[in-house]
């Protein structure tokens, strides 16, 4: 849960301190519909993204912090949907919601070992950026 939530906290970082960026990445996404190249690279980008996550969420499992019968897959989709439904919703209201407290909701509950979620909306939020179409770091 502690590398999932570093995850949506460096998308946070991107999508607060790239803006103009994060912005095109996601018209791309929504281009993907039309243009057979850029569905090819969105589809690549989503394969590893989901590929990295199947994995963590699977060693999350296994150390006991998932549920023994979460599926991997399905659980890394809804991740990367939730970022994705998150950074459209910051990009129509910025600073609506706490960046903090939806990576600790998106990684299933707060990281182990922390005190738990700030509630204030966010001004500095994370790690080095990255954004979802260029795959996840670890």
């Amino acid at each position: 849960r502690q590398v999932l939530h570093a995850v949506a906290a460096a998308v946070a970082a991107h999508v607060l301190e790239q803006t103009g960026t994060c912005r095109v990445l996601m018209q791309a996404r929504a281009l993907a519909a039309h243009e057979p190249a850029i569905a090819a690279a969105v589809r690549d980008a989503d394969t590893r993204t989901h590929q990295q996550l199947e994995g963590l969420i699977a060693a999350g499992i296994e150390a006991g912090e998932w549920p023994a019968r979460t599926d991997p897959a399905l659980a890394a989709r809804l991740f990367t949907a939730g970022l994705y439904g998150l950074m459209a919703q910051w990009h129509l209201a910025p600073g609506s919601f706490s960046w903090d407290a939806a990576a600790t909701a998106l990684a299933g509950g707060p990281p182990p070992g922390t005190a738990g979620s700030a509630s204030q909306p966010d001004q500095d939020d994370g790690p080095p950026q990255t954004h979802p179409d260029q795959g996840v770091s670890r």
